[in-house]
């Protein structure tokens, strides 16, 4: 996976084994500018960051994802809940259309006898909206965890599961995380197919002995 930034020349190529690397860019304004990059990315718009895989350009608004604010993180945010409920009524339709069936039956025959009992007419769909059905009792991802930690390793598994995410950008983790939090929460990850980008606007060591691209406030970059 190779990761290109064009306000810097910046060229990153993360190998099959590599699990995280990291990017420090020391400038406030250059930070913010790659910050930038990435959430129009992520939105669909222009962007000056591009990643490629095998020669081949990849989404970035449907391959990554960008962590800012771990304590922000919503694991049953709009993208996944859709998601989940997609994938349920895949199930339901390939494995129970049975009964679905019942259910619907059942519904328009509750809907039948209420309206006998009322005084005026009333009109309704006659088929299940299945998906409807989920949002209406709140189905949801079960997350037990209260740890921050646990918290966002159960969100970036879930993302990769459910969203098919495998690059993710996290800014911040030394400000949240110590280097003891960090290093358990990569090795329970390193079973994962994902790979995930450390930003930082200054750097202090290496955890895993990742490799890291640092552009210092004189522009000049510096690998370590």
């Amino acid at each position: 996976m190779n990761i290109y930034y064009a306000e810097y020349d910046l060229d990153i190529k993360i190998g099959n084994n590599d699990m995280i690397a990291g990017i420090c860019i020391e400038d406030p304004v250059s930070f913010r500018n790659f910050i930038d990059s990435i959430y129009a990315g992520l939105n669909g718009n222009e962007s000056r960051l591009y990643i490629t895989e095998n020669d081949k350009e990849i989404k970035l608004d449907k391959n990554i994802e960008l962590i800012v604010n771990s304590f922000s993180i919503d694991i049953n945010n709009k993208r996944i809940l859709a998601k989940l409920y997609q994938d349920m009524k895949d199930i339901a339709d390939q494995e129970f259309y049975e009964d679905v069936s019942t259910l619907n039956t059942a519904i328009v025959n509750f809907i039948d006898k209420i309206n006998e009992k009322i005084e005026y007419p009333i009109d309704y769909k006659l088929n299940l909206d299945i998906q409807q059905l989920f949002k209406n009792y709140e189905v949801k991802i079960d997350s037990t965890n209260v740890g921050l930690p646990e918290q966002l390793l159960d969100y970036i598994k879930l993302c990769h599961k459910i969203l098919n995410i495998r690059l993710f950008f996290l800014a911040h983790s030394e400000a949240y995380f110590s280097e003891k939090e960090l290093i358990d929460f990569f090795d329970t990850l390193k079973y994962e197919d994902v790979k995930v980008i450390l930003i930082e606007n200054r750097f202090e060591s290496k955890i895993c002995n990742e490799n890291w691209w640092i552009i210092d406030k004189d522009n000049c970059l510096i690998t370590v």
